[in-house]
């Protein structure tokens, strides 16, 4: 758990600690791990578990100096089980204030938390809906070069980064053959978790540093035209080290420099590492090499650990199985995540992660530099998670903008003009001379620069927009648009219409005024609701038909509760 200390001081930049205390009381539970884990009627049921522990622990543990307990179990988690031979096993997790509520009306708990026989200061009884469920360690399923021992760290600040609120951006449908790869490695809430074998993870992407309050990003407005500076991301106190553009009332990027390798030095490094073989684990003070490198179980009465306090958490970041060979920490650069509130907002409506779940759409999406798209498909390779030239740099890619691929039109296609260019080098001195060691390294950059401003958005040829509107709180993905004449009259004027989410239906004149005088929402036509009320789910597009053959259009749509039907003039 010092680990997990030293990884959130670090990506934190010292703004949030993880204050802990190991009770050190073990308790054997009623049930074997495979009814937990694979119960036979209700599946998982780490709820359960976890109040067999509370209810075991309860008399030795005061649970009100506590805000989260977790809970470590014996063996592995699931989640590295990639041979999915051993169902018995328990997935490691969050469990919030919805588990335990969900747990509560699935009558497995009566109440949605777990009851304590502890007291605060004031008498009030102290109850615990905040659990984190974590394995022994992630040993198992030798696969490629990791022969199985996988490290828990990644897993262990995943998990904690749930809990603090941070979001996951990963895809996970379709379930079990997910069609893209989230923000891939790029992120701790990502695949990140696993890079470096889980020993290492990598730093929280820009959004969700920026969601903690650890980075606060400065504003750049494209139409000022002008030169701007950023300092590492690492260094998360820095004034500097998030910028913003806006693209639209809910769109905007996210600009971040990550330095995988401060030092230079090609390897992965750290300043607790006192027997100096660049592995966090322990100086053997029996060492028969006489320098601290283990060579016998670790004896905590003689021998130190190591810690990873100021460890170099994004170094193998962009790690994949196409480096060249001796490339290490290769993917330093600028980074440009486009962030989509639209997105994120539904995805908190849903009851499913589906943040990242629209390969074409997602909530948070690195721009990928070298323009190839591997962490937007499903197609195996060894890019699928990302690269070391998916950031930008003076070296390679230093252009984003609207003939760059991708480029940067809005989530819908619609051009900016927006340009981002004259990105600077990332290298200063490829071979430079540390002084006094005389150790050639890769010096840095201290920051790097860029240019944003806007171009003529015509200028290539684009058509300008007739009528623009933006629609806040109103999710239009999926709904594919009709031109139909809706007026009694038949004035040969064709209207607009389109479905939204929450069952509501959308009818707009040619010039996307609201076709339905004194509709309490722009465009709002209609709203489907189900038996009890409650708004529905429209199943796919609308279609348009006359069914009481009077003339006049009708518009038709499915939800699970039945087919509907709207008069195009009245709404009815």
């Amino acid at each position: 758990m010092t680990d997990v200390q030293a990884y959130f001081d670090v990506v934190s930049g010292g703004h949030f600690t993880f204050a802990f205390e190991v009770a050190g009381n073990v308790a054997n539970l009623p049930h074997p791990m495979n009814w937990y884990g694979n119960h036979p009627e209700l599946g998982e049921q780490k709820v359960l578990m976890a109040l067999d522990a509370v209810t075991l622990l309860d008399g030795e543990v005061d649970f009100s100096r506590f805000d989260t307990v977790v809970l470590i179990h014996a063996g592995a988690g699931e989640e590295t089980d990639i041979l999915g031979d051993s169902p018995e096993q328990i997935y490691s997790s969050y469990l919030g204030l919805e588990a335990f509520a969900e747990a509560r009306d699935e009558d497995i708990i009566p109440d949605p938390w777990l009851p304590t026989g502890d007291a605060y200061a004031g008498g009030e009884p102290v109850t615990i809906d905040q659990v984190l469920v974590l394995p022994e360690n992630e040993f198992q399923d030798s696969v490629a070069s990791v022969g199985g021992y996988f490290g828990s760290l990644g897993v262990y600040c995943f998990e904690v980064g749930l809990r603090l609120g941070m979001l996951s951006l990963s895809d996970f449908t379709p379930s079990g053959h997910p069609d893209s790869q989230g923000i891939g490695e790029f992120g701790l809430m990502g695949y990140g978790l696993f890079v470096g074998a889980g020993f290492i993870p990598a730093h929280p992407c820009a959004f969700n540093k920026m969601l903690m309050g650890w980075l606060d990003p400065y504003t750049i407005d494209p139409d000022a035209d002008g030169f701007f500076r950023l300092y590492p991301a690492e260094h998360a106190a820095a004034d500097s080290a998030l910028a913003r553009v806006e693209i639209g009332p809910s769109e905007y990027w996210l600009l971040e420099y990550r330095k995988q390798d401060p030092d230079g030095n090609g390897i992965f490094s750290f300043p607790g590492d006192l027997n100096g073989n660049n592995i966090p684990d322990f100086y053997d003070a029996d060492s028969i090499y006489r320098d601290g490198t283990p060579t016998s179980w670790y004896d905590p009465e003689h021998d130190e650990r190591e810690w990873l306090f100021g460890a170099e958490f994004d170094f193998f970041m962009s790690e994949n199985d196409a480096r060249m060979d001796g490339a290490k920490g290769a993917g330093s650069g600028l980074y440009i995540w486009h962030i989509d509130e639209g997105v994120i907002q539904a995805a908190f409506l849903s009851e499913q992660n589906i943040f990242n779940a629209d390969p074409a759409r997602k909530s948070v999406d690195l721009e990928e530099a070298d323009g190839i798209q591997d962490l937007d498909r499903r197609i195996p390779s060894a890019w699928v998670l990302g690269a070391d030239y998916d950031s930008f740099r003076g070296e390679d890619s230093s252009v984003f903008g609207p003939e760059t691929s991708p480029s940067t039109d809005t989530s819908g296609g619609v051009p900016t003009g927006i340009l981002i260019d004259m990105i600077s080098n990332v290298v200063a001195d490829s071979a430079y001379v540390v002084p006094f060691s005389g150790d050639t390294v890769i010096r840095y950059a201290g920051s790097m620069t860029f240019r944003c401003r806007r171009t003529d958005v015509t200028a290539s040829g684009a058509p300008e927009p007739v009528a623009t509107l933006q629609l806040n709180d109103v999710d239009l993905r999926g709904s594919h648009l009709l031109a139909v004449d809706l007026d009694c009259s038949g004035d040969g004027v064709l209207e607009i219409v389109a479905t939204g989410d929450r069952g509501r239906v959308f009818a707009f004149d040619h010039d996307l005024e609201s076709f339905r005088e004194g509709s309490p929402l722009t465009g709002l036509f209609a709203v489907g609701k189900g038996p009890g009320g409650e708004p529905v789910s429209w199943n796919g597009p609308a279609a348009v038909g006359d069914l009481d053959l009077d003339g006049l259009p009708e518009i038709l749509l499915t939800a699970d509760s039945g087919l509907y039907a709207f008069n195009g003039e009245d709404c009815s």
